[in-house]
């Protein structure tokens, strides 16, 4: 085959591999957008239902002066309008969610505070320690932002195997960059170094019954939505951190 036919069918196929890959990752982000709206449309009949017993229960526990009741019943209040969240967040990120200027500090702090009070307490005790500096705001959408201090939490907990169990989470601002750092480590046993390579990808989870989608939520939420990056910086015995570069909403 003379050269220039040579030339003009790699030429071809690397373009139709090139057309191929793309159609597939076009699929994949349309079948991610599918599933995201669909799961957020079949929560949202429940949901509804619950606030509505909710609001019965509210009635009823009025005229009751046991203070232990109330108070369950405003954490049961606080789950529900979690799961509400947590159903607006699949809608958005099935979509283009909306962002504006906000405090990082504030919500890592808020994703904490819902964790402090169902932390495990039992068989091993977590403690989370923060450390927030006075950062600039980003533009950012809270809801999934929360989300992404959350699955962090969640995956600290399942990784750390010790009788006591530390969470930092810290902010900074780094000015050279013009960036808003969050800056996440655990005590956990670490990811295998064979893994670290895998622990964005979606599927990938050490866990049993784990779907691996924790930390490939948190890469789509900060690179894909906020225009940032989310980094394994260290993990081993001792335990693991991840930092998470936003870009700051202007000059601090």
């Amino acid at each position: 085959m003379p050269l220039a036919q040579i030339i003009l069918v790699t030429a071809f196929l690397t373009v139709a591999i090139i057309g191929n890959q793309r159609i597939n990752r076009n699929e994949q982000q349309a079948i991610w957008a599918g599933l995201a709206k669909e799961t957020a449309h079949q929560l949202g009949t429940p949901i509804s239902s619950l606030m509505g017993w909710l609001d019965i229960l509210k009635e009823k526990s009025n005229k009751i002066e046991d203070e232990d009741i109330k108070s369950i019943y405003i954490e049961m209040e606080n789950d529900v309008e979690r799961l509400s969240n947590i159903s607006a967040r699949f809608g958005e990120i099935g979509s283009i969610p909306k962002r504006e200027p906000l405090d990082v500090s504030e919500i890592t702090h808020q994703a904490v505070e819902y964790f402090r009070k169902r932390l495990p307490n039992r068989q091993r005790h977590v403690n989370i320690i923060e450390s927030y500096q006075n950062v600039p705001k980003v533009e950012a959408n809270e809801n999934l932002l929360q989300w992404v201090i959350e699955n962090l939490i969640r995956n600290s907990l399942d990784a750390i195997d010790k009788e006591t169990g530390i969470i930092q989470i810290k902010t900074e601002y780094d000015p050279k960059q013009n960036d808003v750092l969050i800056i996440y480590k655990d005590n956990g046993k670490g990811i295998p170094k064979k893994n670290r390579n895998k622990v964005f990808l979606p599927g990938y989870s050490t866990k049993k019954h784990g779907w691996g989608l924790g930390l490939a939520i948190v890469k789509r939420i900060i690179e894909g939505y906020h225009n940032g990056q989310v980094k394994l910086i260290n993990t081993g015995s001792t335990g693991t951190t991840f930092v998470i570069e936003l870009p700051a909403s202007s000059s601090y």
